[in-house]
């Protein structure tokens, strides 16, 4: 199952109101490390198990954005982070961050991007488009969702933005944690 550390951004986790702290999620981590050691027969978390994060909100800024791809390559655990690249909120009319995304004028009618829309992906119901606060996420966050799915491999249905982001990330794609390394490439050049 999954365990949704949401974030590792103070900011972040504060306005996602998950009573959540960087601090508690390091240490929840550890914990579930520290069980999968002494209880490695009984307890697979990194077997049977991931870590949800909800990368990508309205008011994510660069800063936020760093931080999180930092702390999962410190930790190594980019293969227990799924949707790191795609984890994106998902708003609907009765939440709370709903109404301050639309008061803070970041609710848009639809995507430019369909990769954007990720809850369609997921099998979730149609969520209201956004936009984020700060404009370089726009554009980091078209290149980082393509990242997740691309491989050395050229896919035959790939639009041009993906093809030329796979010849950029090159053999580092198929690398471990080479996605993190080449999001922290892109950002630093943002």
């Amino acid at each position: 199952s999954l365990v949704g550390v949401e974030n590792f951004s103070s900011a972040e986790l504060h306005r996602l109101n998950k009573g959540l702290t960087p601090a508690t999620n390091l240490a929840a981590i550890g914990l579930l490390f520290e069980l999968e050691h002494r209880y490695g027969r009984n307890f697979g978390f990194r077997r049977h198990g991931g870590l949800s994060l909800i990368t990508f909100t309205p008011w994510t800024r660069p800063a936020d954005l760093a931080l999180n791809l930092a702390v999962v390559e410190a930790l190594e655990i980019e293969p227990l982070c799924g949707k790191l690249l795609t984890g994106r909120l998902r708003l609907y009319p009765e939440l709370p961050l709903y109404q301050a995304a639309r008061r803070d004028g970041l609710l848009i009618e639809a995507y430019q991007d369909p990769l954007l829309e990720t809850a369609r992906v997921n099998m979730y119901r149609r969520e209201t488009p956004w936009r984020f606060r700060h404009p370089l996420m726009e554009t980091l966050n078209l290149l980082l969702v393509r990242l997740n799915d691309v491989t050395t491999e050229e896919q035959q249905d790939e639009d041009e933005l993906t093809q030329r982001l796979r010849r950029v990330g090159g053999a580092r794609l198929g690398e471990p944690r080479g996605r993190v390394k080449l999001a922290q490439e892109l950002l630093d050049l943002a």
